[in-house]
């Protein structure tokens, strides 16, 4: 499976690329998500040997999450779906963290994940 993931909901904005089992990933400078992902992507691609036609997918966080982050990285991965007839998956903020916290720690039952919303508020899943 080959896979380029868009995580853009907070920061750090990252890339990652998934290629047969091995995987390359790269952040983004905080504030310049929108100037960075398409070369940052290009660029992981490229180590990987692949053109964005071969990918199996493009996944992205869909929130919760920053309104104009979501937005750069589903406008990106949209393009990118669209422009080369790849598949488009998505994945809910507070799954894929629970998710690296989970396989971080095997012996961990379940947890809670609380992210910053600003202006007072928190995500909370």
């Amino acid at each position: 499976m080959k896979l380029l993931a868009l995580f853009t909901a907070g920061e750090p904005a990252s890339v990652a690329v998934l290629a047969d089992g091995s995987g390359d990933a790269a952040p983004l400078a905080s504030g310049r998500t929108s100037e960075e992902l398409v070369p940052r992507a290009r660029e992981l691609l490229t180590r990987a040997g692949l053109e964005p036609a071969e990918l199996d997918g493009v996944c992205i966080a869909e929130g919760p999450g920053s309104f104009t982050g979501l937005r750069v990285g589903a406008s990106t991965a949209l393009g990118l779906a669209r422009a080369t007839g790849i598949p488009l998956y998505g994945a809910g903020t507070l799954l894929v963290w629970a998710s690296l916290a989970l396989r971080a720690d095997a012996r961990t039952a379940g947890c809670a994940v609380v992210l910053d919303a600003r202006r007072g508020e928190i995500f909370l899943g």
